[in-house]
């Protein structure tokens, strides 16, 4: 039964990110050290909100994840859906700034595991192919940010709106809500309501976007990326 266990933990295991492409006998030696704080989240609970800080490696097992980040002067929020199994922002690990960017919110009964900063530094690390996944993974945000960044300003006003919810995108497919407010988005556009409200329009004719009050419902962000 031991074995069976072992063997279902570390196939579990190797199929999250940063433990992939792990050998075998790496992994027996982790699962012997590591001290594995597997918990549930309630459907309907927040795994962590957005500023709180980051003190640990979360990973998501199996369920339903929603994501939201919300603008730092509070006018509007953005939300879409995690890709499970993931890893909660572990680029905010470490740095200046270790606070959560974005909110992670269980839509249904979901499966976490937790692994401390000082189990991190002291059995993770030091693996070559864990170390690589970890690297590479948080290169891969610094370099997406830089290149949202750079794409947000300049073209007409539907590739600059479309720029504009893509930047708070972890992933530019899928389903995604933009709460905001006609004169909020007209605002951080430098246009005018009536500008922005022809555009949006425009879109949802289109069946890009489906507009609801003071908010912008995107059904496929993959189509609406394609436009630009």
């Amino acid at each position: 039964m031991k074995n069976e266990f072992e063997n279902s933990m570390m196939e579990r295991l190797q199929m999250l990110p940063l433990f992939q492409g792990m050998a075998n006998s790496d992994m027996n030696w982790i699962m012997e050290k590591l001290r594995f704080d597997f918990s549930k989240v309630s459907k309907g609970t927040y795994i962590v909100k957005q500023d709180e800080l980051c003190n640990s490696l979360i990973f998501i097992l199996n369920g339903v994840v929603r994501i939201e980040t919300e603008s730092p002067n509070m006018l509007y929020r953005f939300y879409e859906k995690c890709v499970i199994p993931t890893v909660l922002q572990p680029e905010m690990l470490f740095g200046p700034r270790t606070q959560y960017t974005h909110s992670f919110y269980a839509l249904e009964d979901t499966s976490i595991l937790k692994v401390s900063k000082k189990e991190f530094w002291e059995y993770l690390v030091g693996d070559e192919v864990f170390r690589l996944n970890f690297i590479n993974r948080i290169s891969a945000e610094a370099q997406d940010a830089e290149k949202t960044l750079w794409s947000i300003g300049g073209g007409t006003l539907e590739q600059r709106i479309i720029r504009f919810i893509l930047r708070f995108c972890r992933k530019p497919v899928g389903e995604k809500l933009l709460k905001i407010k006609m004169e909020d988005l007209a605002f951080e556009m430098n246009e005018t309501r009536a500008n922005v409200s022809k555009v949006l329009n425009d879109l949802q004719k289109r069946e890009l976007v489906h507009l609801k009050r003071s908010a912008i419902e995107i059904p496929k962000m993959e189509l609406l990326y394609q436009t630009l």
